[in-house]
């Protein structure tokens, strides 16, 4: 029966304690606190901004996503659970210039059998009001999800939320039926960003005094403090452009003089010309700003013979980023040989295959001191074995320069793809971020997760 979730860590102990005390008795009332059993999310590794930027959606316009295995109750429960009904929202900032907003992505998790195919989700975005959700500004009911992935929700909007410059919360709420499908929860971000996310339990079936909109961790003080999802841009169409043909127009001319035959005038025609599928992101994590572990490594990297080569991220009155937070470093000495990799998960990709046509192309940036011997390669491995390799060769430079590779069109399917960070400089540093590799596909994958 419903209940408000912390995390799934040692809920199986919990179950098996209880099955051994009340083998018997079957849990038909709601337990406010006591978890029955653990609730399973996406949590294989955390997810970068760039890595989620979806084909059925357009640019990510705000990322907050982690992979925290932690989640609070958010659900529209049939009408026997009314007062376990709990909504969550979390705050975001609109910059100027204004977003129009296309659709989102929501990290979950779930306590049984999960969403149906039929399972639709409530969205609404509210004009903050003194630190707190105010009055709606876009609503959008009954909303049927694109795709649920694992237990998270790839949600397109019907129409576009314009949005002009300004602070805004968002919150979603999905139709589930406790009976037979359990729990869904919404998964914390360990990270706050601007003000901590809200809850509320209308009918107080938990017991949290959360009635309105409270900061989660005034409703229970271990929670939060924010909620885990991704904005997203609408994908615009391809278009069709009209192109105009020249046209032939016969002069009227005197009856007093010979006139010329009319010739039958020609028709502007419309010549519709595609506009170019965007490029999705396909790199993970090219920011570094994930580092679930603390080992300096950022996720979904592998180190390559490294010497004192790490993730680094800003301290207070030092920046090093060229964006975000972090930023991956090479530090050069005699007989480096050191390198950062990633494969990219091509089984991420809906439809799998990188098809021959689509184009590849790398581009970041780097700020490198010293004597700088370093380069920037994407590896691609054909379905037939064949190999062939992009590289950027870097040079010193004062400050953060731009790179970019020339594009490349694959001659054949793609069985894997591999970006690679390599130095082989004597001495100085050399720091990476904001690391991209765009892929224009005409087939139009869905970029997931990760």
């Amino acid at each position: 029966m419903p209940r408000m979730i912390r995390s799934y860590f040692g809920l199986i102990l919990l179950t098996l304690l209880m099955a051994l005390l009340l083998p018997s008795v079957a849990q038909e009332q709601p337990v406010p606190v006591t978890p029955v059993a653990s609730f399973q999310g996406q949590a294989e590794v955390a997810v970068d901004a760039q890595a989620v930027v979806g084909r059925v959606l357009g640019n990510v316009l705000y990322y907050q996503f982690q992979n925290s295995n932690f989640y609070v109750t958010v659900q529209n429960y049939e009408a026997a659970f009314d007062q376990f009904d709990s909504e969550g929202a979390d705050d975001f900032i609109v910059p100027a210039g204004g977003w129009s907003i296309g659709g989102l992505y929501v990290s979950g998790g779930f306590s049984t059998t999960g969403f149906t195919p039929t399972t639709t989700v409530d969205v609404t975005f509210y004009i903050d009001d003194n630190s707190l959700p105010g009055a709606a500004v876009c609503t959008f009911n009954n909303v049927l999800p694109v795709s649920y992935q694992a237990a998270d929700l790839i949600i397109k909007l019907p129409t576009v939320c314009d949005l002009t410059p300004g602070h805004y919360w968002v919150s979603v709420f999905p139709r589930l039926d406790f009976n037979p499908n359990g729990q869904w929860a919404w998964e914390w971000n360990l990270t706050q960003a601007n003000n901590p996310s809200v809850w509320r339990n209308p009918g107080d079936g938990f017991n949290s005094g959360c009635t309105n909109w409270e900061y989660l961790q005034i409703c229970q003080t271990d929670w939060g403090p924010d909620l885990s999802f991704v904005l997203y841009a609408p994908l615009l169409p391809p278009t069709a452009t009209p192109t105009d043909t020249p046209t032939a127009t016969p002069t009227a001319t005197p009856t007093a003089t010979p006139t010329h035959t009319p010739v039958d005038t020609a028709t502007t025609t419309l010549i519709p010309t595609e506009t170019p599928i965007p490029a999705i992101e396909i790199l993970a994590n090219g920011s570094f700003e994930d580092d679930t572990d603390s080992d300096t490594i950022p996720d979904l990297w592998t180190q390559k013979l490294p010497t004192s080569d790490k993730r680094k991220c800003n301290k207070p009155g030092k920046v090093i980023a060229y964006a975000g937070e972090c930023v991956y470093e090479f530090k050069s000495a005699p007989g480096e040989n050191s390198q950062l990799r990633q494969e990219i998960d091509l089984t991420l990709l809906l439809p799998v295959e990188v098809n021959a046509g689509d184009v590849l192309t790398l581009n970041g940036y780097a700020n490198a001191s010293g004597v700088v011997n370093s380069k920037v390669s994407v590896r691609v491995i054909y379905t037939t074995q064949e190999k062939f390799k992009i590289k950027i060769g870097l040079n010193a430079t004062s400050d953060y320069t731009a790179f970019v590779s020339q594009p490349l069109t694959l001659i054949a399917d793609a069985q894997s793809i591999r970006v690679i960070l390599k130095n082989l400089g004597t001495s100085g540093k050399i720091r990476f971020d904001a690391l991209s590799l765009g892929l224009n596909n005409q087939v139009e994958p869905i970029a997931l997760p990760r």
